[in-house]
């Protein structure tokens, strides 16, 4: 099962605080047995999580060739099973299907992948011939049957059930350098075909259709697509799996709309589809807009339709952004905006919102899913509420929508009982919170620390402290005591403006703060302890897919990276307590191979290696990065982070930690190579990835500055110095100015809208620490003055993030290293002032604490995106150790190592 669109759905499907995998599901046996009941003896029934697969007797895979999916819909589902299971027993060939009626509803989400929607069973025929036979015959069987159509297939004849594709079948899979899996195979002429799954019907070379010549749909003019005649499709807004959202022209009148699809037989409430029908998702938001077209507080309705198998919902236009954007706008709308200006803001957004809400509970109407995306603001500040999916009309005798969006909707929402405004106030509260904190998502898992950082950020923007209140109030749990809206719109109107203090520090100089108390230093002892405490709680030695709680990256790439794998948390045992559990070295040992981690030092092997050389074990560490020498995947991407300029690192560090001359002339291999495909800009050096030219410190020019920053120093070759000033420049070229910052996109070509970081995978504390270490090396102040501008930038601790590749643990890193290279101890300062954000994140476990990865949504143990990484940075703090992967003992203007532990001490300076 691929969830491409939105891929950590399908890790969030058992209730606890861990993303999980999918393979670990238990489906109902209500499907699996309705087939069973017809396989003969000798067939094999294999639940595997989302798929249950059935094995003829001595049937075997090809490794690629046409492939069957039939679609249904959740009430024909047992019918559709039987019909395509008779075939497949009588024809002996192997096929699949979705678990049970929960991965059916899952495989029919919006949240769903696009090219994964509506395939309930896949057919394996062993070849052509086989193909058209029983491709025809399972037509014959389900003609009368209708399900949703699958957007990676064609459909076979006039069936409304039945497609068909060309793609793996048993495949011989690659990894990426992220240390993904791509499905491909082998074509005739010995060349790999990457089997893409994409949500359109596609052919590989050489392969003929034999139902259809027509290769491939023209894509649309350059007019758009007309449907019904009179709406002119000019923009794709977003897609999900139950359709899309689009931007047109209305031909009759002029005016710009936006336009709905629901997919047939994807939108229908699966309590209600044979009473409503398909399209009912639709045909309520119709109603609901036309209800609440009085309130001013909907786009206008304009059309409902069918066309083809889709449905349409017409509506107005909003030039508008959403209320995340505008909230944004508070604070960082403009150099030296003042808490007065932002409370004013904010309060006014608030207010508009509560108002808007009574005008829609007196039109009968309960949101349900009030969100910081659902709603918009327009230029002139109106507040518009979009999407009504959970929505429910009070006088709607049928059933709700069941569920919510988590951390918005109230527990009372989330138990599935009956509708009330009071969901809505809740979510009001959450929504205050969010406009505060931008943590909103984190608000099941760590309530009280939620409310806890509220405060922090209170404080810190000097805003009123009776907003604390408001929030509290109306998410309170007991519904009883609940605010109501018209309390939160009087106390909103209660507050007296706080005076014009500014938002963030004025100056381009570093602000003054406080030395770190001793009580502050005490606690954040204590935290690095519970995190070991934790980690020592939770690791599990029987599991094969993670050893400790990780993002749902674990489970797509490999378990022992140091990205998101067991080598993060061993690194933090190893850092904090000088050694590392023998049974963890072990269990990463034994996983430690090229057929399931790729070179790369974040992504696979190379991070493994540095782990066992830090860790003592030489012999290991050698092993490991022989094996990892595998030129293909090695120089597939030349980044610090996944590529050959990581590699690299990991051979100096080894060249360093065990004398042997070999890994500084593996280390000039990849520097050599690095100079040799450079591409020569204007700006300076550069590196692509099919055409993608990345920025920063993770993926960019950066990362890879750095690495031939250390390896002129280490080889002595000023070749690689040029190179890496070069480098450094390109980068630099792409520094954005934005509310005062000094801050970055992702890419090159990235959109205007796309996000500007000051964030370390590729933002300013990434792209900062390059420019010391190249001013350590060069003596150029220009790159000091950029580390210094970078600094500045993330100074604040106005940020929803708080690990090492994006927030403040990563920011803290940065501020460490201007006062190792600076000798300025403001930054020091600073960093301890950045590392109170980490306390209130902070979730208690029976024993130790743990810390919520991406979203704060779910607990990870990792390096990246949780507690190993945010406990790597206090320890440096306290400590006053180097910084992880480091080889600053290389510059001239580097500081020495500090660590006892000699083992230590090797892989870090």
């Amino acid at each position: 099962m691929e969830f491409v669109d939105h891929p950590r759905v399908a890790y969030t499907l058992f209730d606890g605080p861990f993303f999980e995998s999918i393979d670990r599901y238990a489906p109902d046996p209500k499907y699996r047995d309705a087939v069973k009941a017809l396989l003969p003896e000798g067939w094999k029934v294999q639940p595997r999580g989302f798929w249950t697969h059935c094995f003829a007797p001595d049937a075997d895979f090809i490794a690629h060739g046409w492939k069957i999916h039939v679609s249904s819909r959740t009430e024909n589902a047992i019918e559709t099973l039987r019909h395509v299971t008779a075939v497949a027993v009588s024809t002996g060939v192997n096929f699949k299907f979705c678990s049970d009626r929960r991965m059916l509803r899952l495989s029919l989400n919006k949240n769903a992948s696009r090219s994964q929607a509506g395939k309930f069973i896949a057919i394996f025929p062993r070849d052509q011939a086989e193909f058209e036979e029983v491709i025809e015959r399972i037509h014959v069987a389900t003609r009368h049957l209708d399900g949703p159509y699958v957007l990676t297939d064609r459909p076979y004849r006039d069936s409304e059930v039945v497609y068909y594709r060309y793609g793996e079948h048993r495949g011989e899979p690659r990894l990426n350098h992220y240390g993904q899996r791509v499905r491909g195979y082998r074509l005739d002429d010995g060349s790999w075909h990457a089997d893409t799954r994409e949500p359109k019907f596609r052919l590989p070379p050489g392969v003929q259709d034999p139902f259809s010549r027509e290769q491939e749909l023209a894509p649309p003019g350059d007019d758009g697509v007309l449907i019904k005649g009179r709406y002119r499709i000019r923009q794709a807004l977003k897609f999900n799996a139950n359709g899309g959202v689009y931007r047109g022209i209305d031909e009759a009148t002029g005016a710009q709309v936006v336009i709905r699809e629901e997919r047939g037989a994807l939108g229908a409430l699966e309590q209600t589809s044979t009473e409503h029908g398909e399209g009912y998702s639709l045909h309520k938001e119709a109603r609901i807009l036309q209800r609440l077209a009085e309130t001013g507080c909907v786009p206008g309705f304009v059309d409902l339709f069918k066309e083809w198998r889709h449905w349409f919902l017409v509506q107005e236009y909003i030039g508008a952004q959403t209320l995340w954007g505008d909230a944004i706008g508070y604070y960082l709308g403009r150099s030296g905006r003042t808490s007065a200006e932002a409370f004013e803001a904010l309060r006014s957004s608030t207010i508009k919102l509560a108002t808007g809400l009574q005008a829609v509970h007196a039109a009968g109407v309960v949101l349900r899913d009030l969100t910081r995306t659902n709603v918009l603001v327009t230029a002139q500040g109106d507040i518009k509420f979009i999407d009504f999916e959970f929505s429910h009309e009070v006088d709607d005798a049928g059933p709700w929508v069941p569920g919510g969006t988590s951390g918005y909707a109230a527990p009372e929402q989330i138990a599935n009982e009956t509708p009330s405004p009071s969901d809505d106030h809740y979510a009001l509260g959450v929504l205050l919170l969010d406009m505060l904190t931008f943590s909103a998502s984190g608000f099941d898992l760590n309530r009280e620390g939620l409310y806890g950082r509220l405060g922090q950020n209170i404080d810190d923007l000097h805003l009123p402290q009776a907003l604390n209140d408001i929030v509290a109030g109306l998410t309170h749990l007991d519904v009883a005591q609940r605010w109501d809206l018209q309390r939160a719109i009087d106390a909103l109107n209660a507050i007296e403006p706080p005076p014009p203090l500014p938002l963030f520090h004025v100056g381009d100089d570093i602000p003054e703060v406080a030395p770190p108390s001793a009580a502050l230093k005490s606690e954040l002892r204590q935290m690095v302890e519970d995190i070991g405490a934790y980690l020592d709680d939770s690791v599990d030695f029987n599991r094969q897919d993670r050893l400790w709680p990780a993002s749902s990256e674990v489970f797509t790439t490999n378990p022992i990276n140091l990205k998101h794998g067991a080598a993060g948390p061993a690194f933090f045992q190893l850092q904090v307590r000088g050694s590392v559990d023998p049974a963890v070295l072990d269990w990463i040992a034994k996983r430690a191979n090229p057929r399931d981690c790729p070179p790369g030092l974040f992504s696979g092997l190379a991070g493994v290696a540095l782990l066992m050389s830090a860790a003592g074990r030489q012999d290991t560490a050698e092993a490991v990065m022989r094996v990892s020498n595998v030129p293909e995947m090695l120089y597939e991407a030349p980044g610090l982070y996944y590529g050959a300029a990581g590699w690299g690192l990991a051979n100096l560090h080894l060249w360093q930690d065990i004398g042997n001359v070999r890994y500084l002339e593996q280390a000039c291999g990849v520097g050599d190579w690095l100079l040799r495909t450079a591409t020569e800009a204007e700006a300076g050096l550069h590196w692509a990835i099919e055409d993608v030219v990345s920025l920063g410190l993770g993926e960019g020019q950066s990362g890879i500055a750095l690495f031939l920053t250390y390896l002129a120093a280490a080889a002595d070759e000023p070749r690689y110095l040029q190179a890496a000033v070069r480098a450094l420049d390109f980068d630099l070229a792409f520094g954005e100015e934005y509310g005062g910052l000094l801050l970055w996109q992702p890419t090159v070509d990235a959109r205007p809208g796309d996000p500007r970081s000051p964030h370390t995978w590729y933002g300013s504390s990434g792209i900062g620490s390059a420019c010391l270490r190249c001013y350590a090396a060069t003596g150029e102040s220009r790159f000091l003055e950029t580390a210094q501008r970078c600094a500045l930038s993330v100074a604040s601790r106005f940020t929803n993030k708080i690990w090492q590749f994006e927030g403040a643990s990563g920011f803290g890193e940065f501020l460490l290293d201007m006062a190792q290279f600076t000798g300025d101890q403001r930054y020091a300062r600073i960093a301890y002032y950045q590392s109170e954000i980490l306390l209130p994140h902070r979730i208690r476990r029976p024993k130790g604490v743990a810390f919520a990865g991406s979203d704060h949504f779910r607990i990870c143990c990792e390096y990246s995106e949780g507690s190993s990484g945010i406990g790597l940075f206090v320890d440096r703090l306290l400590h006053d150790k180097p910084r992880l992967l480091m080889l600053d003992g290389l510059l001239k203007a580097g500081m020495p190592a500090t660590a006892e532990d000699s083992r230590i001490a090797a892989v870090m300076v």
